[in-house]
């Protein structure tokens, strides 16, 4: 095993012998390298949640996480295990420990988080599929950021055994890729793609996503927008939702579960956090069981009334981020304000259990800016089929 020291490396331990089981060569994934989250169970090694007082207190993992023994199993090979954020509470991949990896699109601009080293390794073709995890948009965010492909699936479809949780409500694993197809197969390996066949799905633009992008890419989307009006209309499904208050309760949620999840380690063995996690982890600590209940009541009723609303053959098209990676200089009071927009667009998703695919379609500053497609829960097949639509048409491409 090699230990990584390097500050814009992308992986905690760089495997001497990648993992990999004696599969026929004809196995699905044969051949095809991946890069783990380091919150994610590889057995043998210690899972370390990006935190060293985490690492230095577990051992080895006994077994693998199911998603890792499913792609083992289809003939992929395991090459390291990557950086995040500390234990995954962050979007923009800055670690006061490990250092930030790469952005190899956009250099000068930070990688996402909190999957960022899985996603630098997969821009940086380190592997050729990135596993993370996804609770307010870990996956997606850096897919934005560094010009990928990114996939948080359906709440539930995926074990989230042998992941460290953060809010057991929102986690989910997921993954990246710089081709479809190849994110396409590893869903079919997974179990993602297994459902009915459906009608080809209609694709619909909520106008309150799009408007929650900072404004000076705001020109920039609407010509991509323009682009793909051809893909279809307008939508109302979001005109009445209150993105305020969505954030809020999805922060409440999450805030509340982390600490429930995390809370009794943390007073325990007190590790020293870096700027923004101690401060979140803080006011996890102040959430009442009452405002969590309140929020989880919030939470259910939106989600209900969104999916009695939702046509089956509607598939939502929406901007991934409210703008490209932040310059790497940027404050804290400036990644956190950031953050704190992104997670009104993306709350959303984690609120109502609902899978969301990000697609590299377009660039704004000179740096990387995904388009997402999102759908009702288990509409996996729909989102791949129009994602593949969208890429062959080269829709917004700069």
């Amino acid at each position: 095993m090699k230990k990584t020291a390097m500050s814009d490396d992308c992986f905690v331990e760089l495997f001497d012998t990648p993992l990999h089981l004696d599969n026929p060569s004809g196995s699905s994934l044969s051949g095809i390298t991946i890069a783990v989250k380091d919150n994610i169970d590889v057995a043998g090694y210690i899972t370390g949640a990006g935190s060293p007082t985490w690492r230095s207190r577990h051992g080895p993992a006994e077994s693998h996480a199911p998603i890792i023994q499913d792609l083992l199993d289809a003939g992929s090979i395991l090459t390291g295990k990557t950086h995040l954020d500390e234990l995954a509470y962050s979007l923009m991949g800055a670690n006061a420990h490990y250092g930030t990896p790469l952005n190899p699109q956009a250099p000068t601009r930070v990688p996402g988080g909190s999957s960022s080293g899985s996603a630098s390794a997969t821009a940086q073709n380190l592997c050729m599929i990135g596993i993370g995890s996804d609770t307010g948009g870990s996956v997606r965010i850096p897919a934005s950021f560094c010009g990928l492909f990114g996939l948080r699936p359906t709440h539930g479809l995926l074990s989230n055994q042998g992941l460290v949780p953060l809010a057991p409500s929102f986690d989910t694993v997921g993954f990246f890729a710089a081709d479809l197809s190849l994110m396409q197969k590893v869903a079919e390996v997974v179990g993602l793609l297994n459902g009915e066949e459906k009608a080809t799905p209609h694709l619909s633009f909520p106008d309150p996503f799009w408007n929650l992008v900072l404004p000076d890419v705001f020109e920039d989307l609407v010509v991509v927008r323009r682009s793909m009006a051809s893909y279809g209309n307008s939508t109302t499904l979001f005109d009445r939702v209150d993105f305020d208050q969505l954030f809020d309760t999805f922060r409440t949620i999450q805030a509340f579960e982390a600490w429930q999840a995390l809370g009794p380690w943390i007073q325990e063995h007190r590790p020293n956090f870096g700027p923004g996690i101690h401060e979140r982890f803080q006011m996890a600590a102040q959430v009442q069981e009452h405002a969590f209940a309140q929020a989880c009541s919030i939470r259910q009723d939106w989600t209900d009334d969104l999916l009695d609303r939702w046509p089956d053959n509607m598939l939502i098209c929406i901007p991934t981020a409210p703008g490209p990676a932040p310059l790497k200089q940027c404050s804290e009071a400036e990644l956190d304000a950031f953050r704190n927009r992104a997670l009104r667009m993306l709350c959303p998703a984690g609120l109502a259990k609902l899978p969301q695919l990000t697609l590299p379609l377009t660039s704004v500053q000179g740096a990387p800016f995904g388009i997402s497609i999102m759908g009702k829960p288990g509409s996996e097949p729909q989102l791949f089929q129009a994602g593949f639509e969208l890429i062959n048409e080269k829709v917004g491409s700069s």
